[in-house]
C-alpha cells in the first residue's frame, strides 16, 4: 500500500499530469494511470502507466508513490494521509 498520488505530485523527472476532474485527494485532483494517453514532456510533466490493479477512479487505476511513469521514472510522492493498495 502507497500513498495516493494527485495532480502536480512530483515524479522522478516532473509531476502527475493525468487525473480525475471529479475525484479530490487532499483538495487535489487524484492521480490515475492511464497507458492509451501516455506522454512525457520537456516541461517535466509526465502521464503514469502503471497503477493499482485493485483501485480504480473513473474507472482507471489509481496512481500512487512508486509507480511507473511514461518518462521512465515514477511518482516520488503522494498524500500524506490517503493510502491505497493493490
Amino acid at each position: 500500500m502507497f500513498p495516493a498520488a494527485r495532480i502536480g505530485d512530483a515524479t522522478t523527472y516532473g509531476a502527475v499530469t493525468s487525473g480525475s476532474s471529479n475525484v479530490l485527494i487532499n483538495n487535489i485532483p487524484a492521480g490515475v494511470a492511464n497507458m492509451s494517453n501516455a506522454s512525457s514532456s520537456l516541461t517535466g510533466t509526465t502521464t503514469v502507466v502503471k497503477g493499482s490493479s485493485t483501485v480504480f477512479i473513473n474507472q482507471l487505476p489509481a496512481a500512487r508513490q512508486n509507480d511507473a511513469c511514461a518518462d521512465g521514472g515514477n511518482v516520488t510522492c503522494g498524500s500524506g494521509n490517503v493510502i491505497i493498495g493493490g
